[in-house]
């Protein structure tokens, strides 16, 4: 990560037991104002959660990076 500049967007842990839980998911760039947001929301269907993310296309990012 440090070598490449990367830097995770995923805060939260996104997967969680009755006994554990963990940040098993991740999602890099090296351009954190590519994205207006980055959220973890619990799916009753698994204990693996949901990462929600906005990519800008247009705009804010002028050289989007590789993912």
């Amino acid at each position: 990560m440090k070598q490449f500049k990367l830097i995770d967007l995923v805060c939260a842990p996104t997967r969680v037991t009755m006994c554990s839980s963990s940040q098993i998911d991740v999602l890099m760039t090296t351009d954190v104002q590519c994205f207006e947001f980055t959220k973890v929301f619990p799916f009753s269907g698994s204990d693996h959660h949901l990462i929600v993310s906005h990519f800008y296309s247009r705009g804010v990012c002028v050289d989007p990076p590789p993912h």
